[in-house]
């Protein structure tokens, strides 16, 4: 017999302590979240059933936000007859979790031994969750340790995400902070990289690549609050992608600026044929994403590069290649060079790793002729 649709089904959350429920966790209150977790899975009828009925104006709004297409309702008591799911206000079970309890005959979900949903028509026995996530003092910290992205550097993964995972929740415990508030922050990192290259003191030159690397990581922080606050956009996106890249162009024009100033000439050729290859490619994948109708990013070439059909070398090639290109690798590497006193050395290598760069992004981009096949002899 057919599952009835979502639609049809009421979800009822039980609130056993109104304080737990409005205390915002990673920027949205813990019941906004779960509200929106049974939004996702299809529910258009919410029941809230708690002995107090006001939730604040905040957990009001993230309901507006976040689950626009539901009514939420609010009950002292659990209604009675018709089908329904019930939820506890304890956990958060994700969406997928809650369409696969629903299409079962479980009459109860449970995570790790303990109950998060029951369903009142349900005939069968307990199912098991595989995912949910305890709403405690710990749920933000968990919560925002799922924000990394699969597309994340090695440098990303285990050196700036442990730094910009911190800066993101102490962001997130203020109410009106939002995406762009850290991507504006990241901009500032970035003139002040500049302003310290623009001295041509050595001093200046180690300074702005300490602050490049902290650009590096603070860029992390408005795509971490967006994902985990759900404010995730096409402008947030575009704007995060071309300050970044606006940042790595300053940072090669000021430190050739400022190795010539310290004498050593042959740097501004260098600098310049880096900034004109960087220039070149971004432009043409910026205008190959834009073209296709995506926001302004320019992760196409290391994406086609890994979904290519490689072998095991060309793929460690394409590996190492990508990391010396991704941001996070050569902004570390970069800082750690200058710091050290090769500054000139890492700027050679970027040129030449740009010129193979600028070579790929090309061939990436250009489709290549197709092998036109002969015509059968008729001899």
């Amino acid at each position: 017999m057919p599952k009835p649709p979502l639609n049809t089904i009421s979800a009822i959350i039980f609130v056993a302590n109104e304080t737990v429920a409005r205390q915002r966790i990673a920027g949205v209150t813990a019941i906004g979240r779960i509200v929106r977790e049974l939004a996702v899975a299809g529910f258009v009828r919410i029941r809230i059933v708690s002995k107090e009925m006001d939730f604040g104006e905040e957990a009001l709004a993230d309901f507006e936000r976040l689950a626009p297409g539901a009514a939420v309702t609010f009950s002292a008591q659990m209604p009675e007859g018709g089908d329904t799911i019930a939820f506890a206000s304890d956990y958060l079970v994700p969406a997928e979790e809650i369409v696969r309890f629903a299409a079962g005959n479980g009459r109860e979900l449970s995570y790790q031994g303990e109950p998060v949903a029951w369903r009142s028509a349900g005939s069968g026995g307990t199912m098991v969750a595989a995912d949910a996530v305890l709403l405690d003092d710990d749920a933000g910290w968990e919560l925002l340790r799922r924000t990394v992205k699969s597309g994340d550097g090695l440098v990303s993964r285990y050196i700036n995400r442990r730094i910009s995972r911190p800066i993101s929740a102490f962001m997130l415990l203020f109410p009106f902070i939002r995406p762009v508030h850290a991507t504006a922050g990241t901009a500032l990192l970035g003139i002040a990289m500049l302003l310290a290259l623009l001295t041509g003191s050595h001093a200046g030159m180690i300074a702005g690549a300490i602050l490049f690397q902290a650009a590096s990581i603070f860029d992390g922080v408005d795509g971490e609050i967006a994902r985990a606050s759900f404010r995730s956009s096409a402008t947030g996106a575009s704007l995060d992608s071309a300050i970044d890249q606006a940042i790595n162009i300053s940072f090669i024009l000021g430190l050739s600026y400022s190795l010539t100033m310290q004498g050593v000439q042959f740097a501004v050729y260098l600098g310049l044929w880096s900034v004109s290859a960087m220039a070149l490619g971004l432009w043409l994948i910026g205008r190959k994403t834009v073209k296709n109708g995506k926001p302004l990013g320019f992760d196409l070439v290391k994406h086609k590069m890994r979904e290519g059909n490689f072998g095991p070398i060309a793929k460690g090639v394409i590996a190492f290649f990508t990391f010396l290109t991704a941001r996070d690798g050569f902004a570390f590497l970069i800082a750690v060079a200058v710091s050290c006193g090769q500054a000139l050395l890492a700027l050679s290598v970027f040129a030449t790793v740009a010129m193979i760069w600028i070579v790929t992004v090309i061939v990436a981009i250009f489709p290549r002729p197709e092998a036109t096949e002969e015509a059968p002899s008729v001899l």
